[in-house]
């Protein structure tokens, strides 16, 4: 929703003051909402109960014998002599007319201001409020009552309750609740913005550790001891990132720089038997000599292509996997005699055990297989041995194992074998047309199959490759 993505891009320290300011606004002014409601609840009930015990009064004054005696002290006598008015008294016959009222009463509060008669006067809900043009409220209540004297005419009682005092009184405290809440909550976004902008200063000391990466620095590192647990995950997750980031330029920068030397060896000699070539005129054969020796280095080239395409699909998870059912003992034995004869020039015997099926890609196979296989033949010396072997592993696993008798690999070379372009001491004099990408493909196809390739391997006694693929239960 556009509204939605509009607050979305809204700074977090914004959206938090904005959170904290309105609790607290909600907070407020529920509390405020709540105190006024009871205080004025309270005000009008004892306002209820002191007309309604003022009535009582003036109801057993007019039941003596001196009723027109006492009223008019109570209205007249006593009235003149208050400062604060404080109730009217009003006395009417049955057809409405005055009989006698409080001083300046009628001016005030005229007798249709005052509601229909009702003996239940003492019910709160029953009360009746009115506001004098003076600007006073009053409180009106009217009964029907026994009045002894006026000649009998007595018969209905009003009385009015000055309740100007607590009007105001109310209205003040309304005011005052208003100003309270607008304060408070002004104090609330100030405390937000404050505690907001604290609470967000290690995401900002990680923002300025990430501006100070590049390239060229990527040693920077977050402390997450220092921070908050909320953000200490964040840290974690970002140093990690960091040190990824770091393995992976470093690796990147090895690779390329194996890749230049790779691709600059077959090129520098494509250049060198060029320029010999045009130094002087040759005849055909020398010349057809010359292409031959160059075709060797076209198709190094082409193999150093096509691997490193292999590869970079694999990476990409751009390879498909066409997973068939084959004969693992038959592929082997298929690859085996492809190196028979190479083998048989170095007076070395290959052989073959074990019989299984296996759910796998016929064409990865085949090339993981070929390449410990080439391998094998390279590294092993004459009248050596060569073993495939095909068992099975440890929770339901299939493994493939290339076994020879061959020079070996030193310790310190085993951790970097499958890394890309790399070829230890050893290896590089007794392979001087490999590419070291060999057993970086081998790895590639064991993860596409979800399985692991591992190498053993002892000085001078030879090497063990194994396939271990994971059958499905």
């Amino acid at each position: 929703m556009p509204g939605s993505s509009r607050f979305g891009r809204l700074p977090i320290a914004l959206r938090l003051m904005a959170f904290y300011t309105l609790s607290a606004f909600l907070i407020l002014s529920s509390t405020n909402a709540v105190l006024y409601r009871e205080m004025v609840k309270n005000l009008e009930l004892n306002s209820d109960h002191s007309i309604s015990d003022e009535i009582d009064v003036i109801r057993d004054m007019l039941r003596g014998k001196d009723t027109e005696k006492e009223f008019y002290r109570e209205t007249v006598l006593e009235h003149a002599e208050r400062k604060y008015i404080k109730h009217y008294l009003r006395v009417l016959d049955a057809k409405g007319d005055i009989i006698i009222e409080s001083p300046q009463m009628e001016s005030v509060i005229p007798p249709a201001a005052f509601p229909t008669p009702k003996e239940d006067y003492r019910v709160h809900g029953n009360r009746f409020e009115f506001r004098a043009g003076n600007g006073n409220l009053y409180i009106l209540k009217s009964l029907y009552t026994e009045i002894r004297g006026f000649g009998g005419r007595g018969k209905v009682l009003q009385m009015a309750l000055d309740v100007s005092d607590v009007d105001i009184f109310i209205s003040e405290y309304r005011s005052k609740l208003i100003k309270m809440l607008a304060l408070g909550v002004l104090i609330s976004a100030v405390a937000g913005a404050v505690v907001s902008q604290r609470g967000l200063r290690p995401l900002s000391l990680i923002t300025q550790t990430a501006q100070r990466i590049t390239a060229n620095r990527l040693n920077e590192r977050i402390d997450p001891k220092q921070w908050p647990r909320e953000l200490f995950a964040l840290a974690v997750a970002f140093d990690s990132m960091l040190d990824r980031l770091e393995t992976s330029i470093k690796g990147l920068s090895h690779y390329s720089a194996n890749l230049a030397h790779e691709l600059r060896t077959p090129i520098n000699n494509l250049m060198v038997e060029a320029d010999i070539a045009l130094s002087r005129a040759r005849t055909p054969e020398e010349y057809q000599k010359v292409i031959g020796s160059n075709m060797e280095e076209y198709a190094r080239l082409a193999r150093i292509i096509d691997s490193l395409l292999f590869l970079a699909r694999t990476d990409n998870a751009q390879t498909g996997i066409n997973l068939t059912l084959i004969d693992v003992r038959r592929e082997i034995e298929d690859i085996a005699e492809f190196y028979s004869a190479m083998a048989s020039d170095k007076g070395i015997q290959i052989s073959c055990s074990g019989e299984a099926a296996l759910r796998a890609d016929p064409v990865l196979f085949r090339r993981a297989v070929s390449n410990l296989l080439a391998n094998a033949v390279n590294h092993t010396e004459a009248a050596g041995q060569i073993a495939v072997s095909v068992r099975q592993g440890q929770e339901q696993s299939l493994e493939v194992a290339v076994s020879d008798t061959g020079c070996g690999i030193a310790p310190e070379h085993l951790p970097h074998i499958f890394e890309r372009f790399y070829r230890g001491t050893s290896l590089r004099r007794t392979e001087s047309h490999g590419s070291g990408l060999g057993l970086a493909i081998v790895k590639s196809i064991m993860e596409l199959h979800g399985g692991v390739v591992e190498v053993k391997s002892q000085p001078a006694q030879g090497t063990t490759a194994t396939l271990r693929f994971i059958q499905p239960g």
